[in-house]
């Protein structure tokens, strides 16, 4: 999977920075090689390492560990204008003079690449998430526990307890456990720090959390997880709501 992912690293600092933009970053880099080696090595010690990691990450947000990468970019572009200013004035003789000129308009054109793209990557109509805190809100009662797993009901569950504090506002006391971070340590510590008095939350489980608070307190499950059996759970808004056997 090796070259499918150097490709997507290439696709994804060509879709960022358009292939001029890559082409300007690249010549500004060369640049900095000739004129600021410090800068170079510090720029490339970031780079390289950070691309490596990106390609061999295996996950499908991986190339979210490039944001540094394109970030240096944007400090290499106007050092690539001023480049091809020095190229193209051998050419057309006084065109270096108007470097000024050229620098303003790749800002005049990176300001419409992100007037062009916003709407393609803006959220502001997007209402699943704020969808998915009113049903939850409405649904919660005072000391529930709820278990999530997805990156979406995790993020949109803290975000209404933490962020926004809808989730904890409708019901007090209310405990959020993520069933995929039990693997870490820090998760399993971090828990038992933040709900010390949470029963079987010294056993580092979700299982043990869970049975042990199974008659004690309201629980809902973000999703169709473990450590819950199918038949416990039983639809409720956009929750499931556990109810133990007998």
């Amino acid at each position: 999977m090796v070259f499918s992912r150097l490709s997507g690293w290439a696709w994804t600092l060509n879709s960022q920075w358009t292939p001029i933009g890559l082409g300007l970053a690249l010549t500004g880099l060369y640049k900095w090689d000739q004129a600021l080696p410090r800068l170079r090595t510090v720029t490339l010690l970031w780079m390289l390492p950070v691309s490596i990691y990106a390609i061999g990450y295996n996950t499908a947000d991986s190339e979210v560990y490039l944001l540094p990468v394109v970030w240096l970019m944007a400090l290499l572009l106007p050092f690539g204008v001023q480049k091809a200013a020095a190229w193209l004035s051998s050419y057309w003789p006084g065109l270096g003079e108007r470097e000024g000129l050229l620098l303003a308009a790749a800002l005049v054109g990176l300001s419409l690449l992100t007037v062009a793209r916003f709407p393609a990557f803006a959220l502001t109509s997007e209402e699943k998430a704020h969808h998915f805190l009113q049903s939850t809100s409405d649904l919660l009662e005072p000391g529930s526990l709820v278990f999530s797993s997805g990156d979406g009901e995790t993020f949109a569950l803290w975000y209404g307890a933490w962020a926004s504090g809808e989730l904890l506002k409708a019901a007090p006391g209310t405990v959020f456990v993520n069933v995929a971070l039990f693997q870490f340590d820090w998760y399993r510590v971090q828990l038992q720090r933040q709900y010390p008095d949470l029963p079987g939350v010294v056993e580092g489980s979700a299982a043990a959390i869970l049975h042990a608070n199974g008659r004690q307190r309201p629980i809902f499950f973000a999703e169709m997880i473990g450590p819950a059996l199918p038949d416990e759970l039983v639809p409720a808004g956009l929750l499931w709501r556990y109810q133990p056997k007998q």
